[in-house]
C-alpha cells in the first residue's frame, strides 16, 4: 500500500511538472465560474517555389552552345518561405553528379561540369555552392508565405567557354536539380 501512494504521488508530480491544460469547474451557486485553457500549436515550415527550369545559352537565347561562342548560363529566381525565422539551409544535389559536383550528361557516357552560384536576396551578389553541401544562408527566407509575391533570391548556372565542353560530342546534356531546405533560425 505505501508503495502505491509513492507510486501515485510521483505520477502526480510528473504531471505537474509538464504544461497541463486543466479546466476548471463551477460549483452550484447563484453564479458559477470555470475556466478553459486555449491552445494552438503552430508548426515549423519551410516552403521553396518559384522555380524555373533552366536552358543555358550565351545570350543569343537559342539555348544551344557553341565552342568558343562564350560562355554559357541560365538563371532562375525562387522564394524561401520560412514561418518562425528569415535563416535556413540550403542543399543541392545533382542526380548526375551524385556527390561528385555538377555534372550534365548525354545519356552515353559524355559529361560537362557545370558550376552554381546562389545569389541570397537577389542583390547581385552571388557565391558558388558546392554539389551536395549543406550551406547556411542567414537571410534567405521570407517570413510571409510566397514571399510576397516577389521571388527573394536567384540560382544561376554556368559553363565557362573553355576545358571540358570544347572536347565533348554534340548532343543534348542534362542534370536534375534537388533544392532541400530546412530550418536553421
Amino acid at each position: 500500500m505505501k508503495m502505491s501512494k509513492i507510486l501515485m504521488a510521483s505520477a502526480v508530480l510528473a504531471l505537474g511538472a509538464t504544461t497541463a491544460h486543466a479546466a476548471t469547474q463551477g460549483t452550484l451557486g447563484a453564479t458559477s465560474s470555470g475556466t478553459s485553457d486555449v491552445q494552438l500549436i503552430v508548426a515549423e515550415q519551410v516552403q521553396i517555389s518559384g522555380i524555373d527550369d533552366m536552358n543555358l545559352d550565351n545570350g543569343d537565347t537559342t539555348n544551344t552552345y557553341v565552342p568558343t561562342g562564350g560562355d554559357v548560363s541560365a538563371t532562375t529566381a525562387f522564394c524561401v518561405h520560412y514561418n518562425n525565422a528569415t535563416g535556413v539551409d540550403l542543399t543541392i544535389s545533382s542526380a548526375t553528379g551524385a556527390g561528385s559536383g555538377y555534372i550534365m550528361t548525354d545519356g552515353s557516357g559524355n559529361n560537362i561540369t557545370y558550376q552554381l552560384e546562389v545569389d541570397e536576396g537577389d542583390d547581385g551578389g552571388a557565391t558558388p555552392h558546392a554539389e551536395a553541401a549543406t550551406i547556411q544562408y542567414t537571410t534567405m527566407a521570407s517570413q510571409t508565405l510566397n514571399c510576397g509575391g516577389s521571388d527573394n533570391n536567384s540560382i544561376r548556372t554556368f559553363v565557362t567557354d573553355s576545358g571540358a565542353p570544347l572536347g565533348v560530342p554534340n548532343g543534348t546534356y542534362n542534370d536534375t536539380l534537388t533544392f532541400l531546405v530546412a530550418p536553421n533560425p
